[in-house]
């Protein structure tokens, strides 16, 4: 295998991490899910993680666990240990499904979709916010530069 950068570094070189842009937007990442959180904790006492599965119920239109995870595409564990404390919480019914019983039926209760109702706005403010700092065609450009990172890291 041949090496890819000098060892030890060349004193030369900049090496700051901070010039990589994956951790920019990692420490951008990190910056925008500490400023949700803090607004769920100080509505409806939901965790991020709640939240998004609560929201592409929602919005989203998922309406099993398997959708949950296409949509999202966040690990399915992570979605299986969401549901739970949402149901623990009194905001969704989930059921086995009848067809594949690996799959969870997910439906909100009256509370959680009372729940949802309330903290949707909140959270669509918080977008508009993050949107505000930029023009329409900054946040154009935004959403294709997202659009081909994504691409590009994921290999498609």
């Amino acid at each position: 295998v041949q090496d890819l950068a000098p060892f030890p570094p060349d004193p030369t070189q900049d090496w700051d991490l901070t010039r990589f842009l994956s951790f920019r937007i990692a420490k951008l990442n990190a910056a925008l899910n500490v400023q949700a959180t803090r607004l769920l904790e100080e509505g409806p006492g939901l965790t991020l993680g709640q939240w998004r599965m609560m929201v592409t119920l929602g919005a989203g239109g998922a309406r099993t666990s398997r959708e949950l995870h296409e949509k999202t595409q966040i690990d399915p564990a992570l979605i299986s240990r969401s549901l739970r404390q949402l149901e623990d919480l009194g905001l969704v019914t989930a059921g086995r499904n009848a067809a594949d019983r690996r799959v969870l039926d997910v439906r909100f209760t009256a509370r959680g979709e009372q729940v949802f109702r309330q903290t949707y706005p909140i959270m669509e403010a918080r977008q508009d916010a993050l949107r505000a700092c930029l023009t329409r065609d900054e946040a154009d450009q935004l959403d294709d530069f997202i659009a081909r990172l994504t691409r590009l890291a994921s290999g498609s």
